[in-house]
């Protein structure tokens, strides 16, 4: 796998730490003594939301850090996946990847669809687990596919396109991958609208060159996260010259 493919997938993926609840300080102190008595799960998550962000509590990653454990130790899948991001990233704790994969793959098995992603990613770039091509796109198909009709991962979607796109471990197929592409972005994963933008920016036997549809892309793209502004940015710029 070329080194720009493990750059989309680790640095480009969409973060995922959630957004933290407005909760009223008020109501922290029950929160906290429910959580401390295992009998409340989802307080530890929406503590731990509050700790990371500093919404509502003084910021304290390691105390979100404790907070998400207590949450995947009580059965909250939620909670194990955002353990394991921090251990893959290595923020505020130590790195491993070996404990990353473990806790998406527990949180996977409770039907987390980004945690399925997730473990994905691991396989497809030998991080905590032999690269295994296959096992990754299996895992990319599970989450993009989801539990439900509302339960299914973007990501999932977007790295599954990439690979069916690139003819990795299966026969190239550019119609299945724009399909992903467009389901991806449609969850609000900005790869994918990238990559439909690119794709009628250039044209192919596919997509027909279409700039204004590829502007409207790059433009959904920008939506989601700043950080990929750039392109919609270059080709307003282009097309305002013309």
């Amino acid at each position: 796998m070329n080194n720009r493919l493990k750059s989309i997938l680790f640095i480009s993926t969409t973060v995922l730490f959630i957004q933290a609840c407005n909760t009223n300080t008020t109501s922290i102190k029950p929160a906290l003594d429910a959580c401390d008595q295992g009998y409340s799960t989802p307080d530890c998550l929406t503590l731990a939301y509050q700790y990371h962000s500093g919404k509502g509590k003084p910021k304290n990653i390691e105390k979100s850090i404790l907070l998400y454990e207590k949450a995947c130790d009580n059965g909250r899948p939620k909670g194990c996946f955002l353990l394991g991001r921090h251990y893959q990233a290595g923020e505020h704790i130590p790195k491993d990847y070996t404990k990353a994969i473990k806790l998406y793959k527990e949180a996977c098995q409770s039907l987390h669809t980004n945690a399925c992603a997730y473990v994905g990613i691991m396989y497809h770039t030998g991080r905590g687990v032999a690269q295994g091509t296959a096992i990754a796109r299996a895992y990319y198909k599970k989450s993009c596919e989801g539990f439900s009709q509302s339960n299914w991962s973007e990501i999932g979607c977007t790295n599954l396109g990439y690979m069916h796109f690139n003819g990795e471990f299966i026969n190239r197929d550019e119609e299945k991958a724009i399909e992903l592409f467009h389901k991806g972005c449609d969850g609000g994963d900005y790869r994918g609208c990238l990559e439909i933008g690119d794709l009628y920016t250039k044209g192919s036997s596919t997509i027909p060159k279409d700039e204004k549809k590829a502007l409207r892309f790059y433009e959904t793209a920008c939506g989601l996260n700043t950080n990929s502004c750039e392109k919609w940015q270059d080709f307003f710029k282009k097309q305002a010259t013309i």
